[in-house]
């Protein structure tokens, strides 16, 4: 059993502090068209693993459409069906088909994340192919804390690492014994491990200080920012954990673990 390994570290940010939206839709990306349902004159946020360019559109004047890096802000004008946006991911990367429709009775829905399913058969099947080792534990907890808390014009996405489904709940038990509210936020692989961002509040009156010993699932660091001290329930206060493991998140968190003393 490997010895489980946990660090509270305080990492320093440049700019000001941003933080992506909580109830977005997860949508994986399996090479048939992601069908999105607009409402009319609502804006749909729509966030893809990193920066897009648009390749085609079908619906023309009947949509507006702002590209953002890795996001598209979609407002339909008029109701349509079934017109596809092809996206293509940079550089030349994988083109996604989205089909869109809209209609005055379709209400606006949450934010969509588009993920990217694993693809070993678009690697290069050479002697020379070797993983970046550059992406350890510390590097891909670092970009993670930028990911959520920089500026997005700053944010650079490295090579190697991509967005990747959580495939959980909501709202999950993360620690033993406390009144803690989970949140899974957004997840990332890179080389051998991935790392997801927890969004943790107190639901008891005084104050809890977490101790990553007492956290369900088999974990290689936990990395607290900014802090593993959480305020008294009411407090707007929330903390953030980034949870680094050698597999999947659902399955690091069904995973039993000991302690080796």
């Amino acid at each position: 059993m490997k010895l489980f390994k946990w660090c509270i570290a305080s990492i320093a940010l440049l700019g000001s502090i941003q933080s992506f939206a909580l109830d977005a839709e997860h949508v994986l990306w399996e090479k048939i068209p992601v069908h999105i349902s607009l409402s009319l004159n609502e804006e749909q946020l729509i966030r893809f693993p990193q920066a897009i360019s648009i390749v085609d559109n079908e619906a023309g004047e009947q949509i507006a459409i702002l590209k953002m890096q890795d996001a598209l802000y979609l407002k339909a004008k008029e109701a349509f069906n079934n017109k596809r946006l092809l996206v293509q991911l940079m550089p030349q990367g994988e083109v996604i088909i989205l089909s869109l429709s809209a209609d005055k009775t379709i209400n606006a829905s949450k934010p969509i994340e588009i993920l990217i399913a694993g693809n070993d058969e678009s690697k290069p099947n050479d002697q020379e192919s070797k993983p970046n080792l550059d992406i350890n534990a510390i590097t891909l907890t670092r970009f993670a804390i930028q990911s959520i808390y920089a500026p997005e014009r700053l944010l650079v996405i490295p090579e190697g690492i991509a967005r990747t489904p959580m495939q959980t709940h909501r709202q999950i038990t993360l620690i033993y014994g406390a009144s803690i509210e989970a949140r899974p936020l957004i997840s990332w692989h890179g080389g051998e491990f991935y790392v997801t961002a927890i969004e943790l509040k107190n639901q008891l009156n005084k104050e809890v200080v977490i101790d990553p010993r007492h956290m369900i699932g088999n974990w290689q660091t936990a990395t607290f920012y900014p802090t593993n001290t959480l305020a008294a329930r009411g407090k707007a206060d929330t903390s953030t954990v980034l949870l680094v493991s050698d597999r999947p998140f659902n399955e690091a968190i069904a995973s039993s673990r000991e302690f080796v003393r």
